[in-house]
């Protein structure tokens, strides 16, 4: 699931936040060479203003943003039993309110992320003020305060419940030409952060999962049988190859961004570790994933990231430091992506890397793509399927257990289920793929027994007349 990034929420009402007749003239007094006079006037006229046109929308004085700054730089020294803890308190909101600006433009949850880190410092400092000042001093905008901050969190829980939909997106019909465009771009952006002019974060990439399938056994999201149409992938999935997790962090904000340049809308990052947010498991986990989509045209990306280490590849490792007086170290989980195998994979299933055929052009793949497969799709069944061909009895069944009418063109070949003539497309596809020096479904051909075989195409007995055809 997504891991969801929000401020804590404190309702602070104006009774709570009363202060000692005397405490704001002795902060005048006791300023420590900053003019909290002016702080105070201007904060007191920022908070009128945005009675007048909304508190989010008012446009923030830059010399009472000025004086925030200063407040901020002191606050240890206002926080203690002789400062001045209102001005650490309006400093915070102003703050706040100032982030909220750029709050607007932020397109993705790593964006956001770094805005609740900083809005839960803010807020830390604001209750530790609120919680320091005596009460019944009115000449500190506290009520206007505690208003604002009230309305900053409705307004990013709206802001976060509006997302949300994005976060765990529902497949959707794209094309072959949006889905190979996708892959396009992922090449060159991963290309260039992965060439010379740039420190060596960016180790490899390939596809994975689905988008593997589809490029083995087409050279495309979906190729012609016989006389119909398989479509193999909905979104694309690929694995990027990192130095280390701290590579990761830098490289996320780099794709995200080159991502945005070429239209995509939306990245959200996340955890491929699947435990509740309270367990420990999820707070030592890296959040190795960032799923992007864009509307125009509709296609999702899923871009997992992979650690090199010596001998293998991992995509989790926890450390764990001192506890009750014995050091556990570091380990690699059995979680995430590569969870079926340990949590992690031989070099050698990866490297040396070949090329798939992607349309027009070509992308890496992994050497040993089975071996990935395996390892990457959990509850995929792999000896009780033949990989070369498509799954008709489960397209069956899922095409069956759905509430609308969805047998489309490209899907009515599912009834009547795979012919002679559309195994032998397949077979000779693979051909012409090895042929061109691109990897290919070829080599799984020999796997498939009549069992298997009868299960993809659906109908008991369609080997009757033998399939040793597969082995040859």
């Amino acid at each position: 699931m997504w891991r969801v990034w929000c401020p804590w929420v404190f309702l602070l009402s104006a009774s709570a936040a009363q202060v000692d007749p005397g405490l704001s003239k002795r902060c005048v007094r006791r300023a420590h060479g900053l003019n909290l006079t002016q702080f105070q006037v201007l904060s007191t006229k920022h908070f009128q203003q945005g009675e007048q046109m909304g508190i989010l929308n008012a446009p923030l004085h830059p010399d009472l943003l000025e004086l925030a700054k200063v407040i901020w730089l002191r606050r240890e020294v206002l926080l203690d039993g002789t400062g001045c803890p209102a001005a650490v308190v309006i400093a915070a909101v102003m703050f706040m309110l100032h982030d909220i600006k750029f709050a607007f433009a932020s397109r993705n949850n790593l964006e956001h992320e770094g805005l609740f880190h900083r809005l839960s410092r803010l807020q830390k400092e604001m209750l530790l003020g609120m919680g320091l000042s005596h009460q019944t001093d009115g000449s500190w905008p506290f009520s206007e305060a505690a208003r604002a901050y009230t309305e900053i969190v409705q307004w990013l829980n709206e802001r976060v419940a509006a997302s949300r939909p994005q976060w765990d997106p529902e497949p959707v019909d794209t094309s072959d030409e949006a889905h190979t465009q996708a892959l396009e771009d992922v090449s060159v952006i991963l290309e260039e952060e992965g060439d010379g002019r740039n420190p060596r974060w960016v180790w490899d990439w390939f596809p994975y999962s689905g988008t593997l399938i589809a490029l083995l056994r087409h050279g495309l999201r979906s190729g012609h049988l016989d006389a119909v149409r398989d479509v193999v992938d909905h979104d694309v999935d690929v694995l990027v190859g990192v130095t280390s997790a701290e590579a990761w962090q830098t490289v996320r904000w780099n794709i995200l961004h080159k991502l945005e340049q070429r239209g995509w809308d939306n990245c959200f990052s996340r955890t491929s570790v699947d435990a509740p947010s309270g367990d420990p498991k999820a707070a030592l986990a890296r959040e190795d994933l960032l799923l992007c989509t864009r509307t125009n045209p509709r296609i999702s990306l899923d871009m997992g990231s992979y650690i090199l280490g010596d001998r293998s590849i991992y995509v989790q490792r926890y450390c764990v430091g001192d506890v009750m007086g014995q050091d556990w170290g570091c380990y690699i989980p059995r979680l995430g992506t590569l969870r079926t195998r340990g949590g992690r994979l031989p070099r050698a299933a990866i490297y040396p890397l070949q090329r798939c055929k992607c349309g027009s052009f070509s992308v890496p793949c992994p050497a040993r793509p089975l071996e990935v497969l395996k390892a990457t799709m959990p509850g995929w069944n792999f000896s009780e399927h033949c990989l070369p061909l498509p799954d008709i009895a489960q397209r069956r069944a899922r095409r069956d257990g759905s509430e609308a009418d969805q047998a489309d063109e490209e899907d009515s070949w599912v009834a009547e289920g795979l012919t002679a003539e559309d195994v032998q497309v397949l077979r000779d596809r693979a051909v012409e793929l090895e042929k061109a020096g691109y990897m290919s479904m070829l080599p799984y051909f020999s796997t498939c027994d009549a069992t298997s075989v009868e299960k993809k195409v659906g109908y008991p007995g369609y080997c009757q007349d033998g399939c040793d055809r597969f082995s040859g």
